[in-house]
């Protein structure tokens, strides 16, 4: 993850935020009863 670092903990917005090389886990197969 990288982060930029603004100046005050109450100046970060949601773009400040960036997942770099995210690997997701594999699909989990489950018996769902609707």
């Amino acid at each position: 993850m990288e982060l930029r670092k603004p100046h005050s903990l109450f100046d970060y917005q949601y773009e400040d935020f960036t997942i770099v090389d995210y690997r997701h886990h594999p699909t989990i197969k489950a018996p769902v009863a609707v």
